[in-house]
């Protein structure tokens, strides 16, 4: 613990060598935890432009997975106009699937408008279900400015298991839109199972908007029976 603390206080240190001398422990230091605090030290040093090309290398090449999840963590507070172009890479050249979500991660922290249409790109397209999964919920971390990629997204989508994970993921948003998206769902999807699960979404919204919703399915002469029982449930 004294020694990660004392990481720490190097990458802190105004002193100009403070960098060089993280590098160095780096490359010496066995303990894992340890190396770890060191790469979160390079990344607070001020030294940006040398702790950029030094995280880079250790996401690239370290044989340690958990080092390169940590660097790319790292990565993901950089604030450059080339840094989606170089996620991308780490991506499309890493085979840990836990490191490739780590860097999915690290795009959704960025401020780049980059970083949207490449996570997009990957919920659309990633052959990994996972990884796919994983790239949409990342998306919605990005805030309402995702909302209208990711009910694109839904409407696109033709497996249902992915479906399923949009209206999750979107559930997660705190809007007026994503709401009305809940209610169309819930009233009017040929999935019986999406209509649940929206129904259930909206249960846990817990608004006099969805609670009459819920109630008038529940009383409907001609509505189909699991879905009167999923309202009742949400209710």
């Amino acid at each position: 613990k004294l020694r990660r603390q004392a990481a720490h206080a190097i990458g802190e240190s105004r002193d100009r060598n403070a960098l060089n001398t993280l590098q160095s422990l780096y490359e010496s230091v066995k303990d894992v935890e340890v190396k770890r605090s060191i790469i979160h030290a390079v990344g607070n040093n001020q030294d940006q432009e040398a702790a950029y090309a030094f995280l880079i290398k250790i996401a690239r090449s370290d044989p340690e997975k958990q080092a390169r999840r940590t660097a790319v963590q790292q990565l993901g507070e950089f604030e450059r106009p080339n840094i989606v172009e170089e996620l991308s890479k780490l991506y499309s050249g890493e085979a840990d699937a836990d490191v490739k979500k780590a860097i999915l991660h690290a795009l959704a922290e960025t401020k780049s408008p980059g970083a949207q249409s490449r996570l997009l790109e990957l919920a659309r397209s990633e052959p990994n279900p996972e990884l796919r999964k994983r790239a949409i919920h990342v998306l919605a971390e990005r805030g309402e400015g995702a909302i209208g990629d990711l009910l694109n997204l839904y409407d696109a989508e033709r497996t249902p298991d992915v479906k399923r994970t949009v209206l999750r993921t979107l559930a997660e948003i705190k809007s007026t839109r994503v709401e009305d998206k809940l209610f169309a769902v819930a009233r009017t999807d040929a999935d019986i199972e999406l209509r649940r699960q929206a129904i259930r979404l909206l249960g846990e919204r817990a608004g006099k908007r969805s609670l009459d919703f819920l109630s008038e399915t529940v009383q409907s002469n001609d509505g189909n029976t699991e879905v009167q029982v999923q309202a009742v449930r949400a209710i």
